[in-house]
C-alpha cells in the first residue's frame, strides 16, 4: 500500500515465533497431559481392585450357597425319610398327604414331642424298678420272673401309643404348627432384607448426581470467566519504501520488525447446566466448551527494530514518516498479525491448549466431589473459533 502518494509505500509479512515462551507452555501442557493420565491410571487400578474385589465376594457368597444347599437338601431327604417311616408305622395317618417340605418340618416337631415322651418313660421305669426291688423280698423268684416279663412289654407299647399320638396330633393341627414355624423364618428374611438394604446405604452407591458436579464446575467457571491458553508471539517484517517521482535512482529502503503476542482465551462464562454432563456407568464428568477466541493482541513496541536505509545511486538521506504515515503502517502491522494469528494452525494449537487448561481447572474440581469419577473436555461443536480483538 501507499503511505504517501508516489513517495512512501510499506509491504508487511508476518510469522509465528515458535520461541521461548512457547517453549514454556508445551512445558507446561505437557505436565497437565502427565497428570490427567496418572488420574486415570490412578481410577483404573480403583476399577481394577473394586472388581475384584467383588467377584471374590461373589464367589464366596456361591460357595456358601451350595453349602447350605446340600445342607438342607441332605435335611430334607432325612427328614423325608423319617416322615415315610412313620407313616407306614401309623395307619390312621396314611392318607394325609404332605410336602416334602411340610414332611422335613413334621418330623422336627414329632422329634421335639418324642423326646418328651421318652424321657417320661424313662422316669416312668426308673419307677418300677424301685417297685421290682421291694417286690422281690416279697415274693418267690417265679412271681418275680413273670413281672419282669410283663413290665418289659409295657414300656414298648406306650411308646408305640405315644409316637402314633404325637404324630396324629401334629398331623390333625398341622396347619397351626406350620403356622408357627414359618413366623420365624419370615422374621429372619424381613430382617436379612433390611440389612441388606442398609448394607447398600452405607456403601454410598448411586449417592452422586449430575447437579453435585454441576454446581461444583458452574462456581470455578464463574471465577475463571476468561481463562488465557495460548499465547503466541508474532513478527512482522515491513519494507518501507521511497520512492521520488517513481524513478529507482532516487530510491530509499528501509526494513522495521515489529513484534507482538496474540492471547487466545475460552470464555468459560458460556458454560451451563446443559454442558455438564455425568455418564455414572463409566463415572465420567463431561464438560464441554467453546473453541478459543484470539481475545487480544499485545504490541511489544520497545522490541521494534529498524535497519540500515539502502539507497540509489541518487537516493540521499533517511526515510522519515510523518504521524499519519507512522498510523498507517502501524494498522497495516497490525492487520499483518492479525492475519497470521488466526490461521487455522494457530487455532488449531490453542485449542488443544484449551482442553488441557480446562481439565487443570475443572478436575480438582470434581475430585473433591468424588475421586472416584474422572473429568473429560470437549468442545460444543455449536461454536467455532472467533476474532474478539
Amino acid at each position: 500500500m501507499a503511505a504517501k502518494k508516489d513517495t512512501i509505500k510499506a509491504t508487511s509479512s508476518a510469522k509465528a515465533v515458535d520461541g521461548e515462551k512457547s517453549a514454556e507452555q508445551r512445558k507446561r501442557l505437557e505436565k497437565i497431559r502427565e497428570q490427567k493420565e496418572a488420574d486415570q491410571t490412578r481410577r483404573d487400578k480403583a476399577k481394577a481392585a473394586v472388581a475384584e474385589a467383588e467377584a471374590a465376594a461373589a464367589e464366596e457368597a456361591a460357595r456358601k450357597a451350595a453349602e447350605e444347599q446340600a445342607r438342607a437338601e441332605a435335611e430334607a431327604a432325612a427328614a423325608e425319610e423319617a416322615a415315610k417311616e412313620a407313616a407306614s408305622k401309623t395307619s390312621p395317618l396314611a392318607s394325609i398327604k404332605l410336602s416334602s417340605e411340610d414332611k422335613e418340618q413334621l418330623a422336627g416337631v414329632a422329634g421335639t414331642l418324642g423326646a418328651a415322651a421318652i424321657g417320661a418313660l424313662k422316669a416312668r421305669q426308673d419307677d418300677e424298678k424301685d417297685k421290682d426291688v421291694k417286690a422281690e423280698t416279697d415274693k418267690d423268684a417265679a412271681a418275680k420272673g413273670s413281672s419282669r416279663k410283663r413290665r418289659n412289654i409295657v414300656p414298648l407299647v406306650v411308646l408305640g401309643v405315644i409316637a402314633v399320638a404325637i404324630v396324629a396330633i401334629v398331623a390333625l393341627n398341622w396347619k397351626s404348627v406350620q403356622a408357627m414355624l414359618g413366623a420365624g423364618n419370615e422374621a429372619s428374611e424381613v430382617t436379612v432384607a433390611e440389612n441388606l438394604g442398609n448394607s447398600t446405604d452405607d456403601l454410598g452407591f448411586g449417592g452422586f448426581t449430575q447437579a453435585d458436579f454441576s454446581e461444583a464446575i458452574l462456581g470455578e467457571a464463574r471465577e475463571e470467566q476468561l481463562l488465557v491458553v495460548w499465547e503466541q508471539d508474532v513478527e512482522v517484517e515491513t519494507e518501507l519504501t521511497d520512492e521520488l517521482l517513481g524513478i529507482g535512482l532516487f530510491k530509499k529502503t528501509k526494513t522495521m520488525r515489529s513484534y507482538g503476542t496474540g492471547v487466545y482465551t475460552v470464555d468459560l462464562s458460556k458454560v451451563d447446566d446443559a454442558h455438564v454432563t455425568l455418564d455414572e456407568d463409566t463415572k465420567t464428568v463431561t464438560v464441554s466448551i467453546p473453541h478459543t477466541c484470539l481475545q487480544y493482541i499485545n504490541f511489544d513496541l520497545d522490541k521494534t527494530e529498524f535497519e540500515e536505509t539502502d539507497h540509489a545511486i541518487l537516493g540521499f538521506g533517511d526515510i522519515t514518516l510523518t504521524e499519519e504515515e507512522h498510523n498507517i503502517v502501524e494498522r497495516q502491522v497490525e492487520e499483518s498479525m492479525r492475519e497470521t494469528l488466526t490461521e487455522d494452525e494457530r487455532y488449531a494449537e490453542a485449542d488443544d491448549a484449551a482442553l488441557l487448561k480446562v481439565y487443570e481447572t475443572f478436575a480438582p474440581v470434581v475430585e473433591k466431589v468424588s475421586d472416584e469419577y474422572g473429568l473429560e473436555v470437549e468442545f460444543d461443536e455449536a461454536t467455532e473459533n472467533e476474532d474478539v480483538s
